[in-house]
This record gives C-alpha cells, structure tokens and sequence, in this order.
C-alpha cells in the first residue's frame, strides 16, 4: 500500500504542474495563438509520456479529455462550469471545483479523488475475491467428478468381478452337467443291453404260435379270370365272369359300364353285357360281331364301306376316333384299303411296338376309322404329312417317350386374342382348310416343296426366271425358312420391284413374277462348326487359331454352342478364351456387372442404356463390343431386412456361458426372467413387428450413389483398357424417377437399430413357424435351452476330439465303407453350429435346428437326398400315406371323400383320427431308418432297377438314361445305403461350444433328414396295412 501511495502521489504531484502551464497559456489561447497551443500542448503530451518511462514502441496509454480554454482535465466544454455558471442545473455541475491561485487542488477536490481510490480499491479486492471463490468452486466440481469416476470405475470392476464369478460358476455347472449326462448315456447304454438279452432269452424259450391269419370273404372279385379254349371254355369264362361282378354294387358296376363303354339297365343286364364284351375280348371275335351288329342296326352294306375305302394314287390320311382326341397321320402309295388291313395285321400281331398300336390294345382299334386327307404325288408325300403333322400335332405319331412340357412356359392369350376368341374368329381360323402354296418355274411342274425348288435353281446357277405361283394358306416347308434363306432376292410384281420377303401376300393370292437375280444367303455357323469339328479330331491345329482376326475368333466362340455334349462346348470355350486372350487380351470370362442397392426411385431400363452408351464410348471392336453389351448385367443389392438387423441368437448359441442380464429392465417377464413378444412394446414402428419387412436405407444424395456403383461396375471390368469411365451427375439423375417422395411412413434402418440398442444384452429370436415374429428373452434362459437340448441330452454324446481328428476319422471310414471315390470332403468345411428357437404355440419348448450348408459332405448329401426322394416317390401310392407336396391334399381328400360315400352305401362304419407326431427328428433310432432304406432299396432291385441317375445342378432324377446330359451323376442303390449308414455314423454338431455326436434321431436341418424321416414312416405304414390286410378300408394322407 506504500507503494501504491507514492505513486498516486507522483501522479498528483505531475498533474498539479501540467494545470499551472495550462493556466499560463490560458490568455495566449485567447487572443489567438491556437497554433502554438497546440504546438506546444503536444510536446507537453511527448514529454509526460517520457516522463512516464513510455519508450516509442510502447502501449501509449490515451490521456483524459481536456478542455483547451480553461485548461481542466476530465471534462468537455459543454461540461464547464465557468461557461455555464454556479446556478447551472447542466452536468457541468459535477465537474471539480477551481484550483486556488497557488495551483493547489481544493479539498473537495482531494476528498473526491481519495473515495475513487477507496472505492477502486474496495472495486479490486472485491473482484480477487469472485476469482478466488470461482477457482475454489472449479476445483470442488473437478473433485466431485474425480470422485464419481473413481466409484463408477470400481463398481464396473466389481460388476465384471461378479460377472466373471457369476460366468466360472455357470462353467462349472455347465461342465458338472455334462458329466451327469455322461453317466447317464453310459447307464442307459447298460440298461438297454441287459433287457435286449432278457427278451432275447424270454423268447427263445417261449414257444412259437403263428399269428392269426385273415380269410377273405367268399366272393371277393378277382382282378383276372383264366379263360380256356373252345366253346365250353367261352361259357365257363361268361358265367365266372357273371358270378363276379354280381358281388359289385350298382355305382360300381356303372363305373365299369362308363369305362367298357357298356350299357347299363340294371345289375343283371349290365353283368351280362360285360360278361359278354369280356369275352369277345378274349376270343377274338368281338371285333367281327361288333361290326356285324351296328352294321345291320344301321343297314349298311360292306360293299359301301368298302368303296368308301377304295381310293386311287397316293395319299396321305389320318386315323381318328369319334369318341378320343388321338389322331395319327400317315402316308400311303398304296390303296388305303390295303394300308388299313396292314395297320389292323400289325397290331394283331404285335410286329411293331410303336405307339399308335401301344394305344389301340388299350383303347381299342375297332373305335377308329382311316380318312383320306390329301391325294398328291409321291415326291410330294412327305411334305404333305409333315405339313398335317404339324398343323394338327396327333398325338399317337411319337415314337418313344414324350417329354412333358411345361404348362408355365404356355403363354396367356392377350386382350386382342380373347376379344377375337369371343367373336368366333380364331375358331373360324382354326377350322380353315389347307391350301398348300404351289409354284411353277418357267412353264415346269408345279412343285409344293418351294425351298427345295429354289435350292435346285441356286445350285444350277439359274438366277433369272418366271415365277408362278398357284396360290393357297400353307407353306409345306415354312414360310420363315424360305425368308431366312432367299428373303434378299429381288422380285419383279407388274412393274413393282420388291425382295421375296415381302411378296408372301402376292405369292398366296396367286400370280406370275419374274426373280431378277435369285441370292441365297449362306450363314458361316456350318463352317465354323466343320473348322471346330477338325480342331477336335487334330487338337495341334489350335496355332492355326493364333493368326485369325478377332471377329473370326468371337465367331468361332460363339459356334461352339452347336454342339450337342457339354462337355464338348466347355472344351471349345476353354480353347477359344486362352487363344483370345493371348492374341488380344480379351478375358472372355469377365463381364460387366453393375450391383446397385436398391432403391424404387432407379429406373433399370434407363441405368441400362446409359451403361451401353458408355460401352459404345470406349472405342472397342465391333466383336467385342457386341459381346459386352449381351453380357451386361444390371443387378440389384438386397437391403438386409429387420431379421438380418435384430436376431442374434445364433451368436449366443456359440457362447459357452451366458448369465442373465434382465435384471431392473421394464419389460414383461415370464417367471424371473424377461421373455416377450416384441410386438408387446407399444412404443415401437409397427411394421417391426414383422422381421421379414426390409428397412429403406436412407441416402441423402441417391444420384451421387448411384454414379459411384456404376463407375465401381467399369472400373472393376478389366477388358475396358486404360480409358476410364466417367459418370456425370446429370445422367445419373436421368435414371431416376421424376418428383419427390412424399411418403412418409417407411420403416427406416435407424429405428431398428434404435430398437436393437434397446435390447442390447438380451437374445432376439424368431419363433419356429413364425419367423416373421420376433420373441425376445433373457440369455440365461436361452442358454439353459440349449444345455437342455444338445448337451445334457441322453441322445449326444460329448466328444474330447477336436474337429481335425474328427475329420481324420471320417476319411479312414470312407475307405471302409467304400466310398472314397463317391464321397468328396471338402476341405474349407466346419461343424455346424446348432440353435433352437421357440415354439410359436408353446414358447416354454424349443424346437432344434442343426445347420448343415458347411459341412465338408454336403454337396454328397445333397445329391443322396434327391436319390432318397425318388425312390419314395416312386413307391406305390397304396403302400403309404406320404405325399410329394402340399398341393396335393386337396385331390387326395377328395378321393378319400369319394370312397367313403361309397362305403357308407354299403353300411359300413367310418371312424377318422388324427395324430401329431412328438419330436419326429430327435428321437428316430438309427437302426429303424437303416432298415427302411433296407426295405425300399431291395422293392427296387427286385423290379431290376439297380441305379438313380441325378442332377447335381437342379431338379431331376431318373432310373434310366438321360439324354443331352453328361454332368448327371449316377448313384447305385447299393452305394446309397453305405452312405445313409455312414452319415448316421458321423453325425456331428456344435453347440455352446462343445463337439457333439448324435447317437439318437437326426439332425433338423440336413438335406438328408427330411428323406430319410419320410422313408422311415413309410416304412412303417406299409407294414401297418400289410398286417391290417384291408388296405382298401384304409383312407390316410400325411403331410
């Protein structure tokens, strides 16, 4: 404070001077030298700065203001009080009062000057102390917050403490279990075996009683009755024949009457009228007697049929049936009466086992007569029968198998064809009738076979004649055939100079044309096929390919495909590709693919042009341009639905401890635990209530994505060379939809995970059927399931072997089972990770899936699988109740429905049941299964089939051969039952991280699971209605 004293007192001392040389100047101001008092004022200013010890580059502090007529510092000259006077109300007023005539300040003023310094003093020990209370205050926060991380950080520790001993002692429980279990299995094994030797030892010594066996009622219809010979024998046969069918009800023996195409009346007659049409069957005379009959009903002669028949030259004519569909088309030089008698030999005799007479001793050929269609020459005759073939597409002219086509790939009929169809008219066009198209070369024959005509001309070197033609409907050879080879001739029509592909309506109508110059047109396929056949039979030949162009190359590649063996058209492409690669470095195999996530608002068709307006930019080869753009691909990215974002219970399968963490949650609970549907939660989005909805992605800038997908598509493209491709905005913006999206209820990836952050730490699975719902519960639950299910199950056996030894075991077993060339390990496979999930009608149960898509035997499996189907396909319907797919309930019930009807006529009783079949995988033995692959493989090698033929790349599968192809893989029975055996023994699963080897049932979830469960029931069903022995009193579906 001494300090500040002497300098407030300097600082008093160095005013008081500068006021008396102020006052000194005071009369110099006036009278004008305000020049000089300027002068003068500023180097008063310099020199109290030097005073002040201020050097030049300094802060200057600013001095006060002062008022230059009266000299005082601190006011202005509306302030003065000398201009204003005492009584002034102004704020001159406050300024200090006058200074004395010795230049001393007043006392007032000195008063005043020491009460600024108090109260500037009182000022600056006021703001010290907010400092330092301020400082005080931080640091007591920053103590409290040092304190609340210090607890927090040791109550996380203790938490982890506790949860590590919470986690070692569900370890130990977990293992103490396992060995229970151990025990267990171990004991039961012991069990099973002393009472399989107790009842072994009670039968032996019990004695053997033959089952009851089950008589027949008298009278029960024979499918076959034998027939003898002569006259007595045709009685004998009429009468047997008689007893039978009167056993038959009266809607039966109309059943018969409707397919024998008998009459009915009552039971007697119509018994006797299929007795009788049996007979004549047998004998070989109905045929005759029939005729004879309706012929004298009819009054109708022989003779007339036979002039009717009778026809000169030859023909081609057709065989129809006024009661069936079938028609065959057929050609003759010879008399139709004779070709008819010929047809009649051959199916008597059974010389040619063609289709035609394969359907005449079913259906019999005394319902069809023979029709003369077209009398024609005979080089003229097989044009004709392929014309009516394939106009009319008979049925019965197929030699071999018909293959089945698919009703899916038949096209609907578009609005203009219905509207036609109601009219009448496509039914008037159908029944037109065939008017072949017949030319005639300069006054030469007249000729229906027109591209054959034309063919003859070429090779003569006859390019200018006369056309006539002589009109007609048909074209015997196809119009397009005649286009694709002539359609660039030019062709001369009264003055009109037109191509013959456009002269088909002149040339059907009829009339005379000059062809000035006849071109043929010969595609270079045929020869690229005769160059690729010589590399085939010559493979050095292939340096000859080194020194062609490159369109010549991409020809020859794409000739390739007119073989008809695959594994000749990879061997071609594989030559072809290394050879363009080498000689220009095109990689046949490399195409460019745009993956784009999608989005509703991108149009494909618009990202496709602008892709192929880029292709086109990059200056390629024409070949090679050609070849990018059929192969470009414009795919879409799906966007992970709710399921992909929100279950996790495969990861919590695959821990080995799981604790509970719904401790203090506010959700539902089941007992102690949380366990709920999410759709309980009504502050969610509803359409997260279903985990098959797929979020939208939300992308502020759509077109700046997708113009970075598709220059990602060319830059990853390695034939596009050094030029690169570059998308700009506006174009990605052309493939996009115009307007904005005003919808606003979309279920966006945000609110999932804002729900998936919700229910962190606790298990979200979908329930079994139901997989669109979500149940969530607590992991300690979860995992108590799965101690449950896999590891404490008497039916696995914990293995102490890793998955290497495993697998070891497994290929020494394959060379004991002799399947080392059948079975192909992969060596990228793994075990399989098992999870169960809640049953939608009891969540307290849990069904169990074992995955199986990475085992190293899997591509095997699945090939066996197909095998198993067909075989159970192909099984009597009669002998089991299992059908191939859902869709077929409904004709099974309405047949089931149909014999009941029939039953209930006959009073019979009707008893129905139905039944669930408990844990149907899990509990199956493996000896019942091995016995019911046993049983339907020896059904099939005693009918003398001793293989399955499968395709490995889709569906299909066959007893016998399969033409066209060479990748199906054969299966014999024989190897298929070594390898059911060997799956069943190696059946391997992880769960909760332990190794696990099902001892009991199969796993749910392997591609031979399902076959295999469904042969077992077969099985079983078949010995079920072999013991009942009235299978046609059984009606039973099972799906």
């Amino acid at each position: 404070m001494a300090n500040r004293g002497n300098w407030d007192t300097g600082r008093e001392g160095e005013r008081e001077r500068r006021d008396v040389r102020y006052d000194g100047r005071r009369e110099e101001r006036r009278d004008g030298y305000h020049s000089a008092g300027r002068e003068y004022h500023q180097e008063d200013v310099r020199e109290s700065i030097r005073d002040r010890g201020y050097g030049s580059g300094e802060h200057r502090r600013r001095a006060p203001p002062t008022y230059f007529e009266c000299g005082q510092v601190g006011h202005y000259r509306n302030q003065c009080w000398r201009l204003t006077g005492e009584g002034s109300s102004r704020q001159g007023e406050a300024c200090l009062q006058p200074r004395n005539a010795a230049g001393e300040a007043s006392p007032e003023r000195v008063k005043l000057k020491r009460q600024i310094q108090d109260l500037g003093a009182s000022i600056a020990s006021m703001q010290g102390h907010i400092k330092a209370e301020n400082l005080k205050k931080a640091e007591q926060l920053k103590q409290a917050e040092d304190e609340q991380r210090a607890r927090e950080k040791k109550a996380a520790k203790k938490q982890a403490k506790l949860r590590k001993a919470e986690e070692f002692r569900m370890q130990m429980r977990k293992e103490m279990r396992m060995e229970a279990a151990q025990v267990a299995r171990e004991l039961r094994d012991v069990v099973c075996e002393d009472w399989r030797a107790q009842i072994k030892e009670e039968l032996r010594h019990k004695k053997k009683t033959s089952p009851p066996r089950y008589t027949p009622r008298r009278g029960t219809p024979r499918t076959k009755i034998a027939a003898t010979l002569g006259t007595v024998g045709k009685a004998k046969f009429i009468c047997e024949n008689i007893r039978v069918l009167a056993e038959f009800g009266a809607d039966e023996l109309k059943e018969i009457c409707r397919k024998e195409d008998v009459e009915y009346g009552n039971k007697t007659v119509a018994a006797t009228n299929i007795a009788e049409k049996r007979a004549a069957e047998a004998y070989d005379t109905s045929n005759q007697e029939i005729a004879e009959r309706e012929r004298e009903a009819e009054g109708i002669d022989q003779e007339d049929i036979d002039e009717g028949f009778v026809d000169a030259g030859s023909v081609v004519y057709i065989l129809a049936s006024p009661t069936c569909k079938a028609l065959y088309v057929g050609k003759t030089c010879k008399d139709v009466d004779v070709r008819w008698r010929e047809h009649i030999s051959r199916c008597d005799r059974r010389s040619k086992d063609t289709h035609l007479y394969r359907w005449w001793q079913c259906f019999g050929k005394e319902s069809y007569v023979l029709l003369s269609v077209e009398t024609c020459r005979d080089e003229e005759l097989i044009a004709f029968k392929q014309l009516y073939i394939h106009r009319w597409n008979p049925a019965l002219n197929t030699n071999g198998l018909r293959r089945k086509r698919n009703r899916r790939n038949k096209k609907q009929r578009g609005k203009r064809e219905r509207q036609r169809g109601q009219h009448g008219l496509i039914s008037e066009q159908k029944g037109r009738s065939q008017i072949p198209v017949k030319i005639q070369v300069n006054e030469g024959a007249e000729n229906v076979n027109v591209f054959n005509a034309l063919t003859e001309l070429e090779k003569r070197r006859t390019r200018k004649f006369t056309l006539r033609s002589a009109g007609g409907n048909t074209w015997t050879d196809g119009w397009k055939k005649i286009c694709r080879a002539f359609g660039t001739t030019p062709v001369k029509w009264e003055g009109t100079v037109k191509t013959l592909s456009k002269s088909k309506k002149e040339l059907e109508d009829g009339g005379t044309c000059t062809v000035q110059y006849l071109r043929r047109w010969h595609p270079k396929g045929k020869q690229d096929k005769h160059e690729l056949i010589k590399i085939l039979r010559n493979p050095a030949k292939t340096e000859v390919l080194r020194g062609k162009d490159a369109t010549v190359l991409f020809r020859l590649y794409r000739g390739a495909k007119g073989f008809q063996k695959k594994s000749t058209r990879c061997y071609l492409r594989r030559l072809l590709s290394r050879t363009i690669k080498e000689t220009t470095g095109w990689i046949m195999g490399a195409d460019v693919c745009v993956k784009m996530r999608f989005d509703d608002r991108v149009k494909l068709g618009e990202v496709r042009k602008l892709a192929n307006d880029k292709l086109m930019g990059l200056e390629l080869p024409t070949c090679m341009t050609r070849r990018a753009r059929s192969k470009l691909k414009i795919v879409w990215t799906s966007n992970p639905a709710v399921s992909d974002l929100l279950h996790n219970q495969k990861m919590f399968a695959r821990a080995d401890v799981c604790t509970c963490t719904c401790a203090g949650l506010p959700y539902p609970r089941i007992g102690d635990h949380v366990r709920f549907q999410l759709q309980e939660l009504g502050d969610i989005h509803p359409m997260l209530c279903n985990a098959k909805n797929v979020p939208r992605v939300s992308c502020p800038d759509i077109s700046m994505l997708l113009k970075k997908e598709i220059e990602e598509a060319f830059d990853k493209w390695p034939n596009r060379g050094e030029k690169r491709v570059h998308i700009l905005r506006s174009e990605a913006e052309g493939c996009m939809m115009s307007g904005s999206d005003t919808e606003t209820n979309w279920l966006e990836v945000d609110d999932v995970r804002e729900v998936k952050e919700r229910m962190s730490g606790l298990v979200c699975t979908p329930l079994d059927r139901n997989t669109g719902e979500t149940f969530v519960l607590c992991p300690l639950v979860y995992h108590e399931a799965m101690m449950t299910t896999f590891v404490c199950n008497t039916g696995y056996r914990i293995m102490d072997k890793d998955e290497a030894a495993i697998f070891a075991e497994m290929k020494v077993d394959l060379v004991g089972f002799g399947l080392k060339r059948f079975v192909k390990m992969e060596k990228q496979g793994v075990i399989g990770n098992a999870y169960v999930q809640p049953k939608h009608k009891d969540l307290d149960r849990f069904r169990p899936i074992c995955p199986s898509y990475c085992e190293p035997i899997v591509k095997t499996s699945r090939l066996v699988a197909k095998a198993l189907n067909h075989l159970l396909f192909a099984l009597p319907e009669a002998w089991h109740f299992n059908m191939k797919a859902v869709s077929d309930i409904v004709p099974r019930i309405n047949k089931m429905n149909k014999k009941i009807q029939q039953r209930r006529s006959e009073g019979c009783h009707v008893s129905s049941m139905s039944y669930d079949i408990k844990d149907m995988f899990s509990k199956l033995p493996h000896e019942k299964i091995i016995e019911a692959v046993d049983w339907i493989i020896r059904h099939f090698i005693s009918k003398g089939k001793t293989a399955v033929r499968v395709n490995p790349r889709g569906r299909g599968s066959s007893f016998g051969r399969t033409t066209g192809a060479d990748h199906w893989r054969t299966i014999e029975l024989e190897t298929l039952r070594r390898f059911v055996e060997f799956d069943l023994k190696h059946t391997y699963i992880k769960a909760t991280g332990v190794i696990l080897k099902q001892l009991i049932g199969i796993p749910m979830g392997k591609s031979t699971s399902l076959p295999l469960a469904c042969i077992m029931c077969a099985h079983a069903e078949w010995k079920f209605l072999q013991g009942w022995g009235r299978k046609e009193l059984t009606c039973s579906v099972r799906g």
